[in-house]
């Protein structure tokens, strides 16, 4: 062959490996990289084993690998960890990931792609192989050119926030790079001058009979745990065909280039295809491209034929880097399509799942480590007490030793009032029965004296006896009444007079998102989606971020009882809306609750009914006109089961992965629920005839009947609904709608735990039909309802309600003390 049919061949073999390293610098999932890596190296070995026995072939004696005692094997080992890196990066199908757009995990191993090529000039000079023959420039210069090109492209694919837990795959995947690279260098020589490019058998088939076996290993024991599923088989064959057709390309280039330029390659791939989040981001791709780009071509000897046509590529970094500038606007557009790479709650259960490892994790596990946490999160030392506190959190075995930033959170607005004034209220407020207000005195690590008792108060002074010895003098305002209390104005603080108003009956909206500063507007969303599927749970929450919400809860719309002060006098309440001022803390009705589980009763998750299940009261809201509409339990029951004959929007898996949005009746479904309201109640003689009339309640229903069904609703009556708990301790999934926070909503987590619904209801359709109708939504199911009753057995203990008010006494009473300042 001549010597400028030599270079063709390099030059279009260079092409083509750029050419594929483009699609493969996409992200591919974990599953898909070792099945596709896989494919490729087993079609390679049954190919090269028909191409040796058809021809006779014999291996290529300068670049014979049976020549090298370890080179196979070594040479093996490091293509399948690198493999398994990359898969590693996408975490999603070994632990919980973050299914962000774009993808932060792959770039944490991308980004270390360009550092490679000075690695390997390093390894060149270690061991005294000089470019000059086949390249055309020399050792120092490639290295002083490398260096730079190298550090900025890794600045470029560097992904922000950089998530540490993402660099351990990363960091295993340059390693395994560098030492492929190296061990080829060693056994090749890196010569790269053979006079007839081809396939050079005595290298790929003793690498590809151990490539085999070992990624073969890797499939079946991720299959034994259970974490490996087998990919599209459209994505196997095309990722495993691309990969293949670079491994032919660059083991036919490099008989006449460095190996260097295999990692030139890739880094020219991951330039070209990785998203960027932004215009400088994209410039830096661009250039990174570019840079590599320019490394590929002076690593092709400079007599190759037709080696400047290679720059036509420079296009393809520039078009493709900057088309993915736009893929979070892109992103919001095809939600709005109604077109989806995955299905919504897939992506929310591994969000949220992660947040939830990552919780337990950081608790702090000495004292020491809980103080130096405390003071790193509020910028202030522990309140008095807190040694005692942290003992008695970790003899009851507390999981949770660190997060209680609700309770800094609620006791803030009081930080601006002086502790007189405060005490002062408390002490007005407990003074009259009228108030529905009921508290107790502390004195000397006793109960001093009890104001207004009844059996909430006496099952509260049960919860605080265990720690009672080390909790300041103080007196304390629980709420009597279901409803929040407290509406903070901007009233003068030392107002003497602490008045209450009610609001029963009458539209609440004005005056309960008054304290909203500057005033009620809509919040943003990151995606406009199709359907509202709820990511951000406290914020869905935020009354003053949703003015939709005006006519779609009854506390809103005409509450049964809102009896509301607006000086501020710190009143303890089991609920309370975003606007209000309560003080959460652990309500009895839920320690109360905890004996209405009867575990003999909740049958296994396979003989429940796959249907969804709720019957209660119409409580909510106190209707006297066809408002009652609006309230939220009859919204609810009207909708599901489809008493308007209305249309819900579903989403359907049209092809493999892609998720697109379709509108169908409400009634298509129905079988999925069994909803009632069993008693119409809280509303005037006419108006609750005309709920009869319009819902048709059936007699009421046993409360055993939860046991029976999958799936469990559970939202607000008057307040928060004091059934959850028990819903919660079931092997059902407990499907819930409020707009009332509590103290457990740090310890809870959306769609692990529970599956949040919105206050609009809207994909409350697609969500049932897709938990109970696909297997990866049984599958989900299942195991949010294993999670949550799991999770209560460990953190909702009556034990842990305690450990939640001790600490919530504890700075409380050094809010309420003069020498707060100084503690």
């Amino acid at each position: 062959m001549p010597p400028s049919a030599d270079g063709l061949v390099l030059t279009l073999c260079t092409a083509g490996a750029l050419l594929v390293s483009i699609p493969l610098g996409l992200n591919v999932k974990g599953h898909t990289e070792i099945w596709s890596e896989l494919s490729c190296w087993a079609t390679l070995l049954l190919g090269l084993a028909a191409f040796s026995k058809s021809s006779g072939a014999q291996k290529h004696h300068q670049a014979d690998l049976h020549d090298s005692t370890h080179g196979p094997t070594v040479l093996a080992v490091s293509i399948v960890t690198a493999c398994l890196c990359r898969s590693l990066a996408d975490v999603r199908w070994v632990l919980v990931g973050f299914p962000n757009t774009p993808d932060p995990e792959k770039c944490l191993f991308t980004f270390k792609q360009p550092l490679l090529t000075p690695a390997l000039l390093m390894l060149h000079r270690h061991a005294v192989v000089d470019l000059e023959p086949h390249s055309g420039q020399s050792q120092g210069k490639a290295l002083v050119v490398a260096v730079p090109i190298a550090v900025g492209s890794a600045v470029s694919l560097l992904p922000s926030p950089t998530l540490v837990l993402y660099a351990i795959p990363g960091c295993g995947f340059f390693l395994s790079q560098l030492t492929f690279y190296a061990r080829v260098i060693k056994i090749w020589g890196n010569r790269g001058d053979l006079s007839t490019p081809q396939m050079a058998l005595g290298v790929v088939s003793p690498v590809a009979y151990r490539v085999v076996p070992l990624l073969l290993t890797v499939v079946l024991g991720s299959a034994s745990v259970g974490s490996f599923h087998t990919p599209f088989a459209q994505d196997l064959v095309f990722f495993g065909m691309l990969k293949l057709a670079r491994w032919v390309f660059v083991f036919i280039a490099t008989q006449q280039a460095p190996w260097d330029i295999a990692a030139t390659m890739l880094t020219f791939g991951a330039s070209s295809s990785e998203p960027a989040s932004g215009p400088i981001q994209a410039v830096g791709r661009v250039a990174s491209g570019f840079a590599a780009l320019f490394q590929t071509t002076s690593f092709v000897r400079r007599s190759a034929n037709g080696r400047i046509y290679l720059f036509v590529f420079a296009l393809c970094p520039l078009f493709l880097t900057t088309r993915n500038t736009s893929v979070v606007s892109r992103a919001r557009e095809i939600w709005s399509e109604g077109r989806m790479t995955a299905h919504p709650i897939e992506l929310l259960i591994e969000q949220q799942r992660s947040k939830y490892s990552a919780m337990l994790e950081r608790q702090s596990l000495s004292l020491k480590a809980a103080v130096a946490e405390y003071s790193r999160r509020y910028k202030r030392h522990p309140p008095p007490g807190f040694d005692r506190w942290y003992e008695y959190a970790r003899a009851q075995k507390s999981i949770i030793i660190d997060d209680y930033d609700i309770i800094t959170e609620l006791l803030e607005p009081f930080r601006s009032i002086s502790p007189s004034q405060i005490r002062d209220n408390v002490a007005k407020v407990l003074e009259s029965p009228d108030n529905r207000v009921m508290g107790i005195s502390i004195k000397n690590h006793t109960i001093n004296q009890q104001y207004h008792e009844n059996w909430l108060l006496s099952q509260i002074i049960d919860l605080i006896g265990p720690f009672i010895q080390d909790l300041p003098d103080m007196d304390v305002a629980f709420n009597g009444l279901d409803e929040p209390r407290l509406l903070l104005s901007s009233s003068d603080p030392d107002e003497s007079f602490i008045s209450f108003t009610s609001l029963a009956g009458k539209s609440s909206w004005e005056a309960v998102t008054k304290p909203c500063r500057g005033g009620v507007s809509k919040g943003d969303s990151h995606f406009q989606r199709v359907l509202p599927f709820l990511e951000d749970v406290p914020g869905s929450k935020n009354i003053c971020a949703h003015p939709e919400y005006q006519d779609k809860h009854a506390l809103f719309v005409s509450p049964s009882s809102l009896f509301c002060a607006t000086q501020p006098v710190p009143i303890f309440s089991p609920a309370a809306m975003s606007s209000f001022g309560d003080i959460l803390y652990p309500s009895p009705f839920y320690l109360r609750s905890e004996g209405e589980y009867t575990e003999d009763l909740d049958a296994a998750w396979e003989s429940k009914s796959n249907i969804l299940y709720w019957a209660g009261q119409s409580s909510g809201g106190n209707a006297k006109d066809s408002s009652w509409r609006h309230h939220q339990r009859q919204r609810f029951v009207a909708l599901v089961n489809n008493l308007e004959n209305g249309n819900a929007t579903y989403l359907n898996e049209t092809s493999p992965g892609v998720w697109r949005a379709y509108n169908d009746t409400l009634g298509a479904f129905s079988y999925l629920y069994d909803v009632s309201l069993t008693s119409i109640i809280q509303c005037e003689e006419s108006i609750c005839q005309e709920e009869k009339e319009y819902f048709h309640p059936p007699d009421r229903k046993p409360f055993e009947l939860i046991y029976e069904s999958r799936f469990l609703f559970d939202l607000d009556g008057n307040s928060f609904s004091g059934h959850y708990y028990t819903l919660l301790r079931t092997k059902s999934v407990v499907f819930k709608q409020t707009l009332f926070r509590e103290w457990h909503d740090e310890r809870l987590f959306p769609w692990v735990h529970y599956v949040p619904v919105s206050v609009g209801l809207q994909e409350l359709p697609e969500t049932v039909r897709y938990l109970a109708l696909t297997p990866q939504g049984q599958k989900l199911s299942k195991q949010i309802g294993e999670s949550g009753a799991e999770w209560m057995k460990v953190a909702f203990r009556d034990v842990d309600a305690g450990v939640y008010l001790f600490r919530l006494l504890l700075e409380y009473g050094r809010v309420i003390s003069d020498a707060r300042d100084t503690m």
